[in-house]
């Protein structure tokens, strides 16, 4: 049996860590969410959905105060939804979007895209009173890491609630879809994000020389039953469990 999950892990594996405060590590968990195995196989043409399951973050929280860092360089709205960065024994939470209102301060910035602010409450009491800057690992399904340095800047006690990562407004996902069939194999993309910001990268090639063949995707089992042309059969017999991507 054929593993893949490689092949999707070195595109998107957020999970990534850096030493932060004290020798911890900063990373980002995002769960993949079960669901129940499809009673009936899969019958795809190219461009068809074999499986999608949501994702959540770990954890989750809402800004209850609006925040603009000093000099406009960041700026997040009251309400603003929040994911957890894992690692610290301080509470760590950064805005799903953050935005720079200085449109110059943004060209300016070598790698805007990957300058991510985030938040600490060290002693867990429900309001934010530093902040800080750090890498954001892919910008598709947020997550940072890096370190968390003396300069941290101290901020007015900002509040915020933690919140349940299904709550969260926007519905992200981790798919997989047929491509196409190219000779005596099958090729298959895994895309993920939330509707207005996808990303695509290649997934499982599967040999079809020999049938029934199997293929494994971030711990899901797939068996490809049927080919007729273009078009195939495909049992889901475990979808993904539990657990973080890139893992």
């Amino acid at each position: 049996m054929r593993r893949v999950g490689s092949y999707f892990l070195a595109a998107a594996a957020i999970a990534a860590s850096a030493p932060a405060a004290a020798g911890e590590k900063l990373k980002t968990d995002w769960i993949v969410q079960p669901v129940p195995r499809p009673a009936e196989p899969v019958r795809a043409s190219p461009g068809d959905v074999i499986l999608s399951q949501s994702v959540h973050p770990r954890g989750a929280a809402i800004l209850r105060g609006a925040y603009t860092e000093s000099g406009a360089r960041w700026a997040v709205e009251a309400g603003a939804e929040l994911f957890e960065a894992q690692g610290s024994a301080a509470a760590i939470y950064c805005p799903l979007d953050s935005r720079a209102p200085s449109r110059l301060v943004k060209i300016l910035s070598v790698t805007p895209e990957n300058d991510h602010l985030c938040f600490i409450d060290r002693d867990r009491d429900g309001r934010f009173e530093m902040s800080f800057r750090t890498v954001n690992s892919y910008s598709d399904l947020p997550g940072v890491f890096g370190s968390i340095m003396p300069s941290d800047k101290r901020i007015t006690p900002l509040p915020y609630e933690v919140a349940d990562p299904k709550s969260l407004s926007r519905e992200t996902k981790v798919t997989l879809r047929y491509d196409r069939r190219k000779g005596n194999r099958l090729e298959f993309t895994v895309v993920y994000g939330w509707t207005e910001r996808l990303t695509a990268v290649p997934g499982p090639r599967v040999s079809i020389k020999t049938l029934p063949a199997e293929f494994e995707l971030l711990g899901g089992r797939f068996v490809v039953r049927e080919v007729n042309g273009d078009d195939i059969v495909v049992e889901v017999a475990e979808t993904m469990p539990e657990r973080p991507i890139g893992d």
